[in-house]
């Protein structure tokens, strides 16, 4: 049945289709409807029921946006601006050096919690403004950036509007269950339960994330918070709109849901409720298929020491504990939704990660840390990582490293190069693709280039020592092609692997200037330990972390290499 037709019987014919299914056999098949449009990427422009929402064409007939059509538009449009934008900056240097101290004037926003490093953001952020006035005081600068902001600017406006039109595309379940309230309801609750089974039998995150070519996480995200059962008025939710950090009201959307409040509240919190049962039960299937055990057994996979692995077969790879059964049952995959260091464009590209050498093994550790930093100051709403070192932020961020990567194991992997995916794993040659798009977009921003190391090419988008990839849709690495690597105590945790490692190069420059302090962190808290009678670092160590960590020696440690950080790696 045409779409338009359907939703025409739902609404306009409602009292008569309430009389042939009954009240809720309707309320399922509206909300059925209802999950269709969304996975479509399908915008109800109007109901007959609450014409304010917007506009009917010139027959009086029900349409729709086609959101997918839409953003494809969008993208071309932004991929124009970006060409002419990276033109402007590759004729003119002036103005991507206008742009990287904006960045980090940004990225220095945030609270701090000691006096010292107040002052050295306060010196930073003087020294960063008399940069920028300089080149604005030439005119021709001027012009230029100004050019170069307002192209941006309609870029923006073309993003926030698709953003919008998303985010009411993903509202529609709520929306579309007004209808319910235009018939005579014997029993709400009933008819709720019945409207919310039809909805989330039908929705597909992944059908939606194809047509949106938007994130599956997000989507589950906005679900989440939108049916999130705290008292909220919906019907300002409903009629918002953002442009940049603002958010405004559509007014004639507000009028004209206002009076559905109650009733909303009621229907999110029954779509809340069986969201969080379609979750759980996702979740409990993906750990059964994946015998998700954090305790596992690794006796059904090789060992091999470090001081055994041949020169020619130097490819690692780390994971956590609790993903190792299911590799060894179905081996190392780049198609599973739970994967290590799988992120945004990870999903429509899979593939699986690894280093190669032990050069490329300590960088990736490198960039981990300054990963994890990034993600604790983004937590804290503190200053960027990339414009000043806060000891405070270093410390938490040492302490989820060392936490965290003893429950990690590294493999040796038997790969094989080569152009075709059939018949090999990787090849030297290949493009990454994150790195290709930081380039095609006029290269790194000041955070990303901070965080992924001076040891990473940016005049290239082929792949670094430090993140090799296996080809995109791989073939899965099966167990055989596999060995779990032990230090030459016999240890497997990542914690032991990479400190052996470490010492092994100790007496080279690879420029990991943050895996570097790391160590020095790791050697300071085994001294400390050592006072308190406490074990060495590794998986099976068991000693008071916090009580260590937060010594007067250890904090005063972090502050000195927090300057130290700073001098060494800010202005390269």
């Amino acid at each position: 049945m045409d779409i338009n037709m359907l939703l025409e019987q739902l609404d306009s014919k409602r009292e008569r289709m309430v009389q042939q299914l009954g009240e809720t056999e309707y309320a399922k098949q509206l909300g059925m409807y209802a999950a269709r449009l969304i996975n479509s990427g399908l915008l109800c422009k109007s109901f007959i029921h609450n014409q304010p929402y917007s506009s009917m064409d010139e027959n009086n007939q029900l349409y729709y946006i086609d959101l997918k059509t839409k953003i494809e538009a969008a993208d071309k449009k932004c991929a124009e601006i970006d060409k002419e934008c990276i033109k402007i900056k590759q004729s003119n240097p002036i103005i991507a050096e206008y742009l990287d101290l904006q960045e980090q004037l940004r990225n220095l926003h945030g609270n701090v919690p000691d006096v010292e490093t107040q002052n050295r953001i306060a010196e930073k952020k003087i020294k960063l403004e008399k940069q920028l006035q300089l080149i604005l005081d030439d005119e021709q600068n001027k012009a230029l950036i100004s050019k170069y902001k307002d192209l941006r600017s309609e870029q923006d406006k073309i993003q926030f509007e698709i953003s919008n039109q998303i985010s009411r595309l993903l509202n529609q379940g709520l929306y579309i269950g007004s209808v319910l309230t235009n018939i005579q309801l014997q029993d709400m609750s009933a008819i709720l339960e019945s409207y919310t089974q039809g909805f989330f039998s039908i929705l597909d995150l992944k059908e939606i994330s194809e047509s949106l070519n938007y994130g599956e996480a997000s989507i589950q995200r906005h679900f989440a918070d939108l049916f999130s059962d705290t008292q909220k008025d919906y019907s300002t939710e409903l009629a918002s709109y953002y442009i940049g950090s603002k958010k405004l009201i559509d007014e004639s959307i507000y009028d004209s849901n206002k009076k559905y409040n109650a009733f909303y509240e009621k229907l999110a919190q029954s779509m809340s409720t069986r969201l969080k049962e379609k979750t759980k039960k996702e979740k409990t299937k993906k750990e059964e298929t994946e015998e998700i055990n954090v305790n596992c057994d690794i006796s059904g996979i090789g060992k091999i020491k470090l001081s055994d692995i041949p020169k020619n077969k130097r490819f690692y790879h780390f994971t956590r504990e609790s993903y190792i059964p299911g590799i060894l049952k179905e081996g190392l995959r780049s198609d599973l939704e739970s994967r290590e260091n799988a992120v945004s464009g990870d999903y429509e590209n899979p593939c699986v990660y690894f280093s190669e050498g032990e050069e490329g093994l300590l960088k990736t550790i490198d960039v981990w840390i300054r990963w994890e930093y990034n993600n604790i100051t983004s937590e804290e709403k503190q200053p960027s990582g990339d414009v000043i070192t806060i000891p405070n932020a270093l410390d938490k961020t040492f302490r989820r490293i060392s936490e965290d990567f003893k429950n990690r194991r590294y493999f040796l992997l038997d790969l094989v190069e080569g152009t075709d995916k059939e018949t090999s794993d990787f090849f030297h040659g290949d493009e990454d693709f994150k790195k290709k798009r930081a380039i095609d977009r006029g290269g790194p921003s000041h955070k990303t280039k901070w965080m992924l190391g001076s040891y990473t090419d940016w005049s290239t988008p082929t792949l670094e020592d430090w993140n090799m990839m296996t080809h995109i849709r791989s073939r899965p690495i099966f167990k055989d092609r596999m060995t779990l690597i032990t230090d030459n105590q016999g240890r497997s945790d990542a914690i032991s692997i990479i400190q052996e490692i470490y010492k092994r190069n100790k007496d080279k420059n690879f420029d990991t200037i943050y895996l570097d302090v790391f160590i020095k962190y790791l050697q300071e808290l085994s001294k400390e330990m050592a006072k308190s009678k406490c074990q060495s670092i590794g998986k099976d160590s068991e000693f008071e972390l916090d009580q260590v960590a937060e010594s007067e020696k250890i904090m005063s440690f972090l502050h000195r290499e927090a300057i130290n950080l700073d001098s060494i790696d800010k202005d390269k």
